[in-house]
Parts: C-alpha cells; structure tokens; sequence
C-alpha cells in the first residue's frame, strides 16, 4: 500500500533516494540502530553513512541505557527502603524483550504506583533531588520528575488506562499480573502476556498509532517465541479488558510491518480486521496522511454539543487530579503555561484545518473512523 523509502528498505532492502533521506526519517521513527540491525540480519548492501549513523545511534544508546539503569537502581533501593512498590513499564522493560536493548530507544521511565503510595513516593523523590516541572500539558500522571543528574524523567502513575473521566488499570487491579523485576529487585513488572496487551491498549487507543512502526517492533519482539498458552491468555485477558479489537488491528499491522506471517492458529484466534480499517491503521502508523494532530475523538465523551463543552473544559482544566499533588506556585505556573501549551499542540492543526488542509482532515476522519469501530464491540456488549 504504501511507497515510502523506509518501507521500501525495511522489506527488500532496496534504497531510493539519498541515504540521508532514510536516515533522517529513521532516526524520527526511533528505528535507526533497528534498521541496520535488520539490514545486517538480511545481508542487505549498506551505504556507508547509514550505516555509521546507525552503530553511532546504537553506542549511544547503550551509554543513555547505562544511566537508566544505574538510576533504577537507585530508584529500586529507594523504594525498598521506604516500603513503596513500583510497577515499571514499557521503556527498559520492553527493550529488554530486544536482540540488544540498545536497538529500542526510550525516553522516560514509567512508574505505576497504589494511589496512596503515589504522593509519599513524589515527595521522596523530590528530596532526593528530583524536580518536579508544570509545561501546561495535561496528563494523566503526576508532574514528571527531572531527575538531579544526568537521567531519564520519572512519570508517575496512579492508573494506565482511561475510560470517559474514568481510570482503570490501577495498582489494585494488576496486582494478580505483576512480578518482581529479576533485573532490577525493588520493582515490580507485569506479567509478560498483560504487558503485551498494555502494549496494545497504549499503541492503539491511547495514542491512536500516531507513535508510529516502532510499538510494531515492541509487540514482534516481546511475543517472540510465545506457545499456545501465551496466545490462548491473551485471548482471555483482550475479551475481560474489552480490547479484542485492538489485538487484532495491532497483530494485522505487526505481520504488515515485518512481512511475517503469524501462525495459522494465532491469525485464526485474531482474525485481521476489514481491510478498511486496516489500510487505514497502516496510514496512520507510517504518517502517510498528514502531521501531528489531538486526540479528538479519543478524549471526546460524546458526539453531540454537550461532549465538545465537556471537552474544552476538560481542554482548560488539564488533569485536576494530577495537579492536586502541586504546590499553589506550581498549580499557578501550569496554568500560566496552558494557554501556549494548547496553542502549541493544537494551533498547527486548527491552522492547517483552517487553510482546507486535505491530508490534516484526512487523518481526524481516520483517527475518528478508527475510535469508532474500536468502540463498537463495546457498544454492542
């Protein structure tokens, strides 16, 4: 379906275009290091440059992963001191599913954290150095922290999955689907299979594929050498979260992506989804429509004059709960910044929709067909 240089490449090796083309790309796509990986696995014909810029992105990624964990060490000793449990996820987690981790870049470490241990491990963290900074954004965790070296930002959750206002995926309800971290004792990860479909729900629904081919790469690697059982757990844990749908658009877009067909069993068990919203996943993920645009239809309680009220007072609100953790200088400073941070996240695309921008249009209808046939299974429940 689609003619990009990258796509060209990842499948048969074959470079139109300048080098430098592909590698800037890439790079964007955080697929760097990984391209010349496969390219090496292939035995594909290399250009110099690209494959200088990829072992450069590689040796520095395996340095900026030497201080991720040498800072989960420290946040694991940390937390074992005062009695709190964190629950990691994606990031290191994930990479650590990779040939090398250093082929999966990452750019914050995710904690996932009981309500009443979130704030006291805030705090924590804020004596031991970190700093805690309001851009204006609205999130769903609590002010991301800077650490006091050199480091990654520390965001911390109290729930992974929202639901019209509401949170799920909480501390409480995981806890029958964590374990403690072999590499890193004093935190906690989900177990395997519940990860990859929180890969899933975070790729799909929570971003709506505008993270791009890279989760694609996640969900290959960490299901890799999965049996029946694995599968057949998956099945069960996508019907109880509702998230069937999803599985079967980001398996469909995985086996695209790799050129790889799954198992019979696993593409009986997870049928692709009509090659509508297929083409349409595989435009997304690959950015052929059009540039960065909001979460519309995701955050958006209901089509009608009430649901667009609603969500351009959640818009100005931001994320009460999380702010409620803030100082009043803080609280303050968030919301001095709200109006430019909208205007930076959002004026490119009203602008673009204003001048009769086809391809911006383009992606909204796609992001809006795609939340409602995700949608519709629940409906329909």
């Amino acid at each position: 379906m689609s003619t990009h240089p990258l796509l060209r490449y990842w499948w048969h090796g074959q470079l139109e275009g300048s080098p430098e083309a592909l590698i800037a790309w890439s790079r964007s796509a955080r697929l760097l290091p990984l391209l010349g990986w496969r390219a090496q696995e292939r035995g594909w014909p290399l250009p110099d440059d690209l494959l200088q810029a990829a072992r450069r992105e590689r040796y520095a990624e395996t340095a900026r992963q030497q201080l991720a964990h040498a800072q989960l060490q420290t946040l694991a000793a940390l937390a074992t001191e005062k009695g709190f449990t964190p629950l990691l996820v994606k990031g290191p987690v994930v990479a650590a599913a990779y040939p090398d981790p250093a082929l999966r870049t990452y750019n914050d470490l995710d904690l996932l954290l009981p309500v009443e241990q979130a704030e006291p491990f805030m705090a924590a963290l804020l004596r031991s150095g970190y700093r805690a900074f309001a851009d204006g954004q609205r999130s769903y965790h609590l002010p991301p922290l800077r650490p006091p070296h050199q480091g990654y930002n520390v965001e911390i959750h109290t729930t992974l999955r929202h639901e019209s206002g509401a949170g799920r995926f909480t501390f409480a309800e995981l806890s029958e689907v964590m374990r403690p971290w072999q590499l890193t004792p004093g935190l906690f990860i989900l177990e395997p299979v519940f990860h990859a479909l929180y890969l899933v729900y975070h790729q799909l629904e929570r971003h709506q594929l505008s993270l791009g081919v890279l989760p694609l790469a996640d969900l290959y690697f960490w299901t890799h050498g999965w049996t029946g059982v694995e599968w057949a757990t998956l099945a069960k844990q996508a019907a109880a979260a509702q998230l069937e749908r999803s599985v079967r658009l980001a398996l469909a877009l995985t086996t695209w992506f790799w050129d790889e067909p799954w198992p019979t069993w696993v593409s009986e068990r997870f049928p692709p989804p009509e090659p509508r919203v297929l083409d349409l996943g595989k435009q997304l993920v690959v950015g052929e429509l059009g540039g960065r645009t909001p979460r519309l239809w995701r955050d958006l309680p209901e089509k009608s004059v009430r649901g667009w009220l609603t969500y351009g007072w959640m818009l100005l609100r931001g994320n009460p709960a999380a702010l409620s953790s803030l100082s009043w200088q803080q609280r303050a400073r968030f919301y001095l910044l709200r109006p430019f941070s909208l205007l930076k996240f959002h004026g490119p695309t009203l602008w673009r929709l204003l001048r009769g921008d086809r391809r911006t249009r383009a992606t909204l209808h796609a992001q809006d067909t795609l939340t409602d046939w995700l949608n519709g299974a629940r409906q329909d429940s």
